[in-house]
């Protein structure tokens, strides 16, 4: 039976017992030093350098091409200048592009018309003017007189300014 109990768990004052419990002692020494623990090492890792420099300047961009039919030009971000790149060479197909269609007129057999509005006759036309003939020459009619070129050709013939054989086709012998 327990000590200070009649068995039915409740405490029974004939029974109890008082029993002195010494208390522990404990010693504690400062001069302990405990092992510090050392790290498991992996040797299956290997650092990876980073890839490529490290401070490098951005790449630079384009920021500009000249405009027009001129020589390819490109303006860079960083402030350089250079003359091809891909980019700059389809904006400068693209101005030729709408030069060309600016500068192409419709034809409808009759006018060709421009983008801008300006109308010309069709080349392709077939109510065109035909060529024209031989030359059909003009002999004026000074009531009978000498025009001032034949006077001005004479006196040339009588002073030896022109050429002989001139004079002789028109009976000015000098």
């Amino acid at each position: 039976m327990p000590c200070g109990g009649n068995g039915t768990g409740e405490l029974d004052a004939s029974t109890t017992t008082e029993t002195t419990v010494a208390e522990p002692t404990v010693e504690v020494s400062t001069s302990t030093t405990l092992p510090t623990p050392t790290p498991a090492i992996d040797d299956s890792y290997e650092a990876t350098p980073p890839v490529g420099p490290t401070n490098v300047a951005p790449t630079p961009v384009i920021t500009g091409c000249q405009t027009g039919l001129g020589p390819i030009v490109t303006y860079w971000s960083d402030g350089s200048v250079t003359g091809h790149s891909d980019y700059c060479q389809s904006v400068h197909d693209e101005v030729l592009r709408g030069e060309v269609e600016a500068n192409t007129p419709v034809c409808d057999g009759t006018v060709c018309r421009y983008p801008n509005g300006a109308v010309m006759p069709d080349p392709s036309a077939s109510n065109q003017l035909p060529e024209p003939g031989p030359a059909v020459p003009h002999v004026p009619d000074y009531n009978g007189g000498p025009s001032s070129g034949e006077i001005q050709m004479r006196y040339a013939c009588e002073e030896g300014y022109a050429i002989p054989a001139d004079c002789d086709g028109l009976n000015y012998g000098g």
